[in-house]
């Protein structure tokens, strides 16, 4: 059903910088990689992911919607790093 509904995206909001204030650095910071996205290459979320501290950075061998494909993986990792919040 979901793959029926996709539409192609603008490319713009991925390419356009976003301005962050002063605070930014000081709210905590996960990140979940999927490493089978077809949507965001992995290389690219390796620079999104790159303000987060390592150790709060996951994968999850799945494509770019986990939360349909995976979700009680997906539930453990947040739950995962919630608690290492």
């Amino acid at each position: 059903f979901w793959g029926q509904q996709s539409i192609p995206q603008a490319i713009h909001p991925q390419e356009t910088p976003l301005p962050v204030g002063p605070r930014f650095a000081t709210v905590p910071k996960a990140y979940i990689r999927t490493t089978d996205d077809r949507t965001i290459p992995t290389e690219y979320q390796a620079d999104m992911s790159a303000c987060v501290p390592e150790d709060l950075r996951r994968a999850i061998d799945s494509s770019h919607s986990p939360f349909f494909s995976h979700p009680q993986e997906l539930a453990k990792l947040l739950t995962e790093l919630a608690n290492e919040l």
